[in-house]
């Protein structure tokens, strides 16, 4: 244990770094969306009877949406972090830079694997 106050908190502070670093590299090893076939990077297609109820691109991407955790894992204080992961999980949708984000349900599970651990 650190013999200081500083160094405590130093030393909790680079572990919740690394806690980071891996979260986002965990996130680059998840599936994509089995439902979609892809004709391109950004590019594919859609049974409509997986639309749900939500007919926008970005919901049934999920290399995107993965990305898009990565963004918000970077942008997040370090103080803050679960309470985002966690709400993320919990309701599906966060919001960043004033844009609102709705995650598909799969990708909140993949989420609470990695979290869960």
């Amino acid at each position: 244990m650190p013999s200081t106050g500083k160094q405590y908190l130093d030393d909790v502070t680079n572990k919740v770094k690394a806690l980071r670093v891996h979260f986002m590299l965990q996130t680059r090893k998840l599936p994509d969306n089995p439902d979609i076939i892809r004709i391109g990077y950004r590019h594919f297609t859609v049974p409509f009877s997986k639309l749900d109820n939500n007919w926008s691109p970005h919901y049934h991407d999920f290399k995107l949406q993965y990305k898009e955790l990565r963004r918000i894992i970077a942008k997040t204080r370090l103080e803050n972090l679960s309470t985002v992961i966690t709400g993320i999980i919990e309701t599906g949708q966060s919001r960043l830079d004033r844009e609102s984000i709705k995650f598909h349900p799969t990708v909140c599970q993949e989420l609470k694997k990695i979290w869960e651990g």
